[in-house]
């Protein structure tokens, strides 16, 4: 627990209160301890019995974490990704208020099924998006996403992380 604490920058204590149900982990925490086991984030996460070629989440079944302490935004695990899948979804409830900056490389393809998104870039550049649009991308560079009107809807879905960017490196917004 030491090794895997230290290993994703959290504390041993918050690791623990995981491991014992006390505290739930937001999104990124689950990234972290992920990368710091080296296993896909979603093999982290409870889901129903799975078989070895398919895994089936029936409606009321998915996950659903609650960003805390970012409460703008609640995200739903789709499926739960085995070792060597290449392919995480998820579903994104998003507010006004920018979400935490993304901070690892990985393939995307995200689609907006309600409202509209705002995906801003740590090198200044971004993009809107509004219901029914897609977009596939490379994250090279950190971002995140903000619905503009108060209330979105994306559907994600990722490849695994690939690297870990240092957000100190890039000049962006607060």
């Amino acid at each position: 627990m030491v090794q895997l604490a230290e290993a994703a920058d959290l504390s041993q204590g918050f690791i623990s209160r995981i491991e014992t149900g006390k505290d739930l982990p937001s999104v990124m925490t689950i990234y972290r301890l992920a990368e710091a086991l080296g296993c896909p984030p979603a093999a982290l996460m409870p889901s129903p019995a799975a078989r070895s070629d398919y895994r089936l989440v029936r409606s009321g079944e998915a996950l659903t974490i609650r960003e805390d302490p970012q409460p703008q935004m609640d995200v739903t695990l789709l499926g739960r990704a085995a070792p060597g899948d290449q392919l995480e979804g998820y579903i994104y409830e998003l507010g006004e208020q920018p979400a935490e900056w993304w901070p690892y490389r990985q393939e995307s393809l995200l689609y907006v099924l309600e409202g509209a998104v705002v995906i801003e870039f740590a090198n200044g550049e971004s993009l809107r998006l509004d219901e029914g649009d897609s977009l596939h991308f490379d994250q090279t560079v950190p971002a995140r996403f903000t619905a503009p009107d108060g209330h979105a809807r994306l559907l994600g879905c990722h490849g695994p992380p690939m690297e870990r960017h240092d957000l100190d490196r890039w000049p962006r917004t607060s």
